[in-house]
């Protein structure tokens, strides 16, 4: 390995990325691709790739000009928009930043579980209509909280649903190979059992990374499987669930509620039923958009970077056969 290669960011990256990475121009030339016709200019001198928003379709149209590409960083926890087929057969290192947006998405689900409990939609009705009544609030502490996808965002909503006293049920794919989180579950459910899961939860948060296997996989059974008043939050991946059944589950009363931050398409077009129910909260993809985030991504990046030059193994690797 050269004593410095050169590095390509792949989208807009901010001031603060940038000053937060700048310990990598020790070994690197870092040069920045804003749209694609720079990166179709950039990538064929590039060894490492970090990318940043949807970016993973530049490196589609021009991989078989990458001959010196070895590693892939990306800004995101998901990777499916980087996993074209070609890059699934290659040797090419692929690595994500999860774990950089668990904390603020563990703290957006507590404050959709905090606004179904405490009746906040009623709350402010009444405070604009200038009304004083009582109105039926529930306890969190011993309610059921159903997390599926037990990585780190599932983990952190676990720390923190176990600080209001909640019950925890956790779904993983291969839930008995991670012994050392069951202590932050009461119950870990296997994968094939999970509507266990959704039947015995008042809140179902999914975590899910889309994939081939998890693509719609909220759909009627699921959403049927669930109370009529439980409450669906979404904080993975949008395309894991139908969208257009999870409107009519909230219109007829299969659950009560839903906290979104992903959707199916985004932005969520303006015509979306989702914007007119009246019990459910819409956040713009933007949960984890906070200072810490970049910070943690950077850190990654940083380790990474200093890993990649000491030939050591780097932290979050893809497992590009099974998307995460």
């Amino acid at each position: 390995m050269a004593d410095r290669f050169q590095l390509g960011i792949l989208g807009v990256p901010s001031d603060s990325l940038l000053n937060q990475i700048a310990e990598v121009h020790r070994f690197a030339e870092i040069h920045v691709a804003k749209t694609p016709d720079q990166a179709e200019a950039l990538i064929p001198e590039t060894e490492i790739l970090f990318t940043l928003g949807h970016t993973g379709a530049w490196i589609e149209v021009n991989w078989k000009s990458c001959n010196k590409l070895k590693w892939i960083h990306s800004a995101s926890t998901g990777v499916e928009d980087i996993l074209f087929p070609a890059l699934r057969k290659h040797s090419v290192v692929l690595t994500n930043s999860r774990g950089a947006y668990a904390s603020p998405l563990a703290e957006f689900v507590m404050f959709c579980v905090l606004f179904f409990a405490k009746a906040f939609s009623v709350m402010e009705r009444n405070r604009q209509e200038h009304r004083w009544e009582d109105y039926p609030l529930k306890e969190v502490r011993g309610q059921t909280i159903g997390i599926v996808g037990f990585g780190e965002t599932g983990l952190a909503v676990s720390r923190l649903a176990k600080a209001f006293g909640m019950r925890i049920l956790a779904t993983k794919r291969s839930p008995q190979a991670d012994f050392s989180k069951q202590e932050l579950a009461d119950l870990m459910i296997s994968g094939e059992e999970w509507h266990e899961l959704l039947n015995a939860s008042d809140y179902v948060v999914n975590a899910l990374p889309l994939t081939a296997e998890t693509k719609g996989k909220f759909g009627t059974s699921e959403f049927r499987a669930m109370k009529t008043t439980g409450c669906f939050i979404n904080v993975g991946r949008g395309g894991t669930v139908q969208e257009s059944t999870l409107v009519k589950a909230l219109e007829q009363g299969w659950i009560a509620g839903a906290g979104l931050d992903v959707y199916e398409t985004e932005p969520l077009p303006p015509n979306s039923e989702l914007y007119s129910l009246p019990n459910v909260i819409l956040s713009p993809h933007g949960a984890d958009k906070i200072a810490s985030s970049t910070e943690n991504v950077a850190r990654i990046f940083v380790e990474n970077v200093r890993r990649y030059t000491r030939r050591m193994p780097l932290l979050n690797l893809v497992n590009k056969q099974i998307g995460y």
